[in-house]
């Protein structure tokens, strides 16, 4: 989404100067607010996983109660 947002703003800007700023800035955020957080691998998202994959298998409960 971010490099989508780079893309479109550095063909619409008039300057190169100019790009590079806003670039940097639309990478800069990406890479601090929307990277990846990584979680700890425990029993906790085990069971998440777990129960996600039981909603995607059986949405409405007709085999796995």
């Amino acid at each position: 989404m971010v490099l989508v947002l780079s893309l479109c703003i550095a063909f619409i800007l008039p300057t190169d100067k100019k790009k590079d700023e806003v670039l940097m800035e639309l990478i800069h955020y990406g890479l601090v607010e929307a990277h990846f957080s990584p979680k700890n691998i425990d029993d906790k998202l085990s069971s998440e996983i777990f129960d996600m994959y039981l909603e995607m298998v059986d949405p409405g409960k007709r085999i796995f109660l």
